[in-house]
């Protein structure tokens, strides 16, 4: 299952709208899970967190400065359909702030 139908399911309007503090607590309850990252094809384990920042965060890279949305863009190829959603990290990791979109459930 994707990351993001998950976080659908568990709080509606997580992308914008529900309380961060409540869905990360309930988040690491569920602990640490095992995930695909689709755009490197690389099994990582963690306890998600949903950030405040979205796929439309600006950052400064090696060539400038630019948002999320344009580095994986540039770098993997991957043109995100929901640049406005929070971005996700990895608890245990928390420079990790990947979009969600590109995470799927491992069973």
């Amino acid at each position: 299952m994707d990351l993001v139908t998950f976080l659908d399911v568990l709080c509606p309007g997580w992308a914008h709208y529900c309380s961060l503090d409540r869905l990360n607590e309930v988040l690491s309850e569920m602990g640490p899970r095992f995930f695909t990252c689709t755009h490197r094809q690389t099994l990582i384990c963690g306890t998600i967190q949903v950030s405040m920042e979205r796929a439309n965060y600006s950052f400064h890279s090696r060539t400038g400065r630019e948002t999320v949305s344009s580095y994986y863009l540039r770098r993997y190829g991957f043109l995100l359909r929901a640049p406005g959603h929070r971005l996700v990290y990895i608890r245990e990791d928390p420079g990790s702030l990947l979009p969600a979109e590109l995470l799927r459930f491992r069973p």
